[in-house]
């Protein structure tokens, strides 16, 4: 089996205030699409990396990771992937999408991920959204519960692997305060990536209670 990656990486990072594309914000010394590109070239099948890049950021691209194929980022993510694609080899047997924005990523998982595509075609990791605080948020909270049906519908109607992170928040909040994990009406603080991290290893079934990264502390 031979694999492309791609690194979706036309993020803005207005929301993080940063001055320089998201994928590009360093992190212990490196860019996030460093770390992600990193973790990616150890996954055994990849044969192909492709960087989906902001427009103008292409140069800087290939001087943080070397060797990579680059494609100019469209407005939105779908429109950087499909750039993406069409420099896809035609050797290539199965397409993997990243956001070169999460850096964790482990080629554990990635390879998972793999196998069960090349079993059945096509392999999908979903998750819906964490709720928003209550009464702090008015354009997107009243059609939040319909979106959370709408992804675990699709979730079931595709066999895709989902990752409920709306309510696992919810079950949190009833038996403790919501604001431990919120940084503002929408988004985690340090401790809600935290209680993220722990879903989607459980979900996976790769959680160990005896590792750095499960024995953090979350606030309960």
């Amino acid at each position: 089996m031979r694999c492309a990656v791609i690194l979706a990486a036309g993020g803005s990072g207005t929301r993080l205030g940063a001055e320089v594309p998201k994928a590009f914000v360093p992190l212990a010394g490196k860019p996030l699409i460093a770390w992600s590109a990193g973790a990616m070239r150890t996954v055994r099948a990849m044969s192909q990396l492709i960087v989906a890049a902001p427009p103008g950021f292409e140069a800087g691209v290939r001087e943080f990771l070397g060797a990579c194929e680059v494609a100019s980022g469209g407005t939105r993510r779908q429109d950087s992937v499909a750039e993406a694609l069409k420099i896809v080899g035609a050797d290539i047997d199965l397409v993997a999408v990243h956001d070169a924005a999460r850096p964790l990523v482990a080629a554990e998982d990635v390879e998972r991920t793999l196998a069960a595509a090349e079993a059945c075609g096509a392999a999908i990791l979903i998750h819906t959204p964490n709720p928003v605080l209550p009464n702090a948020e008015t354009q997107r909270g009243p059609h939040l519960e319909s979106y959370v049906a709408a992804v675990r519908e699709v979730a079931v109607e595709t066999s895709a692997i989902l990752v409920d992170q709306y309510a696992a928040f919810t079950e949190y909040a009833q038996k403790s305060n919501l604001h431990y994990l919120m940084n503002d009406a929408l988004h985690p603080n340090e401790y809600g990536h935290r209680f993220k991290a722990n879903l989607l290893f459980q979900t996976l079934g790769i959680h160990d209670p005896e590792s750095t990264v499960c024995r953090l502390f979350i606030p309960r």
